[in-house]
């Protein structure tokens, strides 16, 4: 007689299956597979967000597509028939209108500077304010920001005067075709660094300038020197007199061209005597002015150098 057995006994992890092979008890040991857990739906707004950011990317290769890179980079569309180009001339229209103010700090420009005591005040613009100007574009609007310098001359009690102002500003409007101008033009004290071109100066030329510059404050006959040379606060106050060098005031000097105004810049050390006009040169001066300067020059459209200043440094 012959009991035949077969089934499965587990323990929960590993399953025994009882069998008979030829009148042979047999257990085969097979693992058990896991059961796989139910994955719960999606929300609906994981969908929604899915498929938002997908319709952002299509749009965003677009862009990249056919769109040119600079309108992207700016921010905004040009409007159709406007150009930088436009924009930059009516920004260099309106620093030639504020540099026909006749005051230090006019209302609606971006230039101003101290003048203490000024009795008349004239600016001027020099340099190229249109080079290395940026235009931004936004929704028909403009955004154009440059650096520019100005030379404020004035006269005061004790005789003419001069200071260089460099500065940064910025114009805006709307594109109107034809009737588009400058709505609004200010000075800005952010950094922008953007390069100008074609204004440096050799060190040749911009030594003659200074030298020629010094000789020009000496033929002055009156105390202190006509605008643009160097004095201090304490520089007394005479007339009939004369003014001499008492050593080359470029022996030992420095050269710095600055990219964002296009000024050249210029340090050196300088030491003028004063004498009266009856006393003998021999003599000890009356009165002498010394120390550091900073010279200030531009390269004049004609390609020279041209000196702005020479200022007294304390």
């Amino acid at each position: 007689m012959r009991n035949t057995v077969s089934g499965d006994v587990s323990d929960g992890s590993e399953v025994v299956q009882v069998g008979t092979v030829h009148g042979d008890l047999v257990l085969r040991s097979r693992r058990r597979r896991p059961s796989r857990r139910a994955v719960p739906p999606r929300p609906e707004w994981f969908d929604r967000a899915r498929r938002a950011l997908e319709m952002r990317l299509c749009v965003a290769v677009v862009l990249l597509i056919f769109v040119p890179t600079e309108l992207i980079l700016l921010g905004g569309f040009r409007p159709q028939g406007a150009s930088d180009e436009v924009i930059v001339r009516l920004a260099v229209d309106k620093l030639r209108l504020c540099a026909s103010e006749i005051v230090p700090a006019p209302a609606n420009c971006p230039q101003g500077a101290e003048a203490p005591g000024a009795q008349t005040v004239r600016w001027e613009l020099v340099g190229d304010p249109g080079d290395a100007v940026v235009v931004k574009w936004r929704h028909g609007s403009f955004r154009a920001t440059g650096k520019a310098v100005m030379v404020l001359h004035y006269d005061t009690a004790l005789g003419g005067d001069r200071t260089v102002v460099p500065f940064t500003f910025i114009a805006t409007g709307s594109w109107r075709g034809g009737d588009t101008r400058i709505e609004y033009m200010e000075h800005i004290d952010a950094g922008f660094e953007e390069e100008k071109h074609g204004f440096e100066l050799s060190r040749t030329a911009v030594a003659e300038a200074i030298r020629a510059g010094f000789a020009l404050c000496t033929e002055a006959r009156s105390s202190p020197m006509p605008a643009g040379c160097p004095r201090t606060t304490h520089t007394p106050v005479y007339r009939d007199v004369d003014w001499s060098l008492n050593a080359d005031p470029l022996i030992n000097w420095d050269m710095r061209q600055d990219e964002t105004t296009g000024l050249v810049v210029v340090l050196g050390n300088y030491s003028l005597a004063l004498r009266n006009r009856e006393e003998v040169s021999a003599r000890p001066p009356h009165y002498t002015l010394s120390g550091a300067y900073q010279a200030m020059l531009i390269r004049a459209e004609d390609g020279s150098a041209r000196l702005l200043e020479i200022k007294h440094l304390a």
